[in-house]
This record gives structure tokens, sequence and C-alpha cells, in this order.
């Protein structure tokens, strides 16, 4: 009788610590992918980019850095290998672009490039931002 009473307090004592390991673990991945995003500059000065983490999903933004009356025809974003196209129009607006809303994590060691194409009164242009991996 007594060893039955020793096994089943020992089970019970083993699922406790296998679900507090789980929810560390768990807990401790949710941190990882909230500590990092992604961030890049355009060598002219005039685009930031960045893909970030928001409350489940990751979203893409990119904010003009001078101002002057941009028209954004496209806004392309690269994950490696994988292109997806967007269409400029206006800022929404706080002022921004929006890509890839609702998108997944990135792989920890992605390369991200955001191309985008916009006119202004000066003629039209193009830049490409390499999104860095940031803390």
């Amino acid at each position: 009788m007594m060893r039955r009473k020793a096994w089943i307090v020992g089970s019970i004592v083993v699922v406790v610590a296998v679900a507090v390991v789980i929810s560390i673990i768990q807990a401790q991945s949710k941190n990882d992918e909230q500590m990092y995003k992604f961030i890049g500059y355009s060598s002219d000065g005039e685009w930031k980019g960045e893909y970030s983490k928001q409350e489940t999903y990751w979203d893409g933004t990119l904010t003009p850095l001078k101002k002057s009356k941009k028209k954004v025809g496209e806004i392309l974003f690269e994950e490696g290998k994988e292109l997806e196209k967007y269409s400029g129009g206006e800022p929404e607006e706080d002022s921004n672009y929006h890509f890839s809303s609702l998108g997944d994590a990135p792989p920890k060691k992605a390369k991200l490039t955001v191309t985008v194409k916009w006119t202004d009164e000066t003629g039209s242009h193009e830049q490409s931002i390499q999104l860095k991996k940031q803390k």
C-alpha cells in the first residue's frame, strides 16, 4: 500500500515538473520571437523599412524620412526567394506604407529586402532596402 502511494505521488511530481518545463520553454521561445525585428534604411536616406512582430502576426512598414510629395507606385518584399508585390498609393493615416500585413515570422537567418518605386517632383525613383535583424 505504501509503495502504491509513493508511486502515485512520484507520478504527480513528474507530471507537474514536465508541465513546468514545457511552460518555461514556450515562454522563452515566445520572448525570443518578440525580441527581434528587421530594420533597414535606403542608401539615399529617403526611406526606413521595418518588419516586426505585432500582437500575433508580423507586419511590414515603410516610412518616408524626408518630406516631399511622394507617390508610391509599388512595394516589393523579398524573403529569400519569395517575392510579394504591393501597390503603393497614398500612405496610411500614420504616414507610413504597409506591406506584408498578417505575415509569418521569418526564419532567424532570413534575408529580407524591401524595394520601393515612387515618383515625386523630380521624377521616378527606386530604392532597395536590406532589412537586418536587430534586437
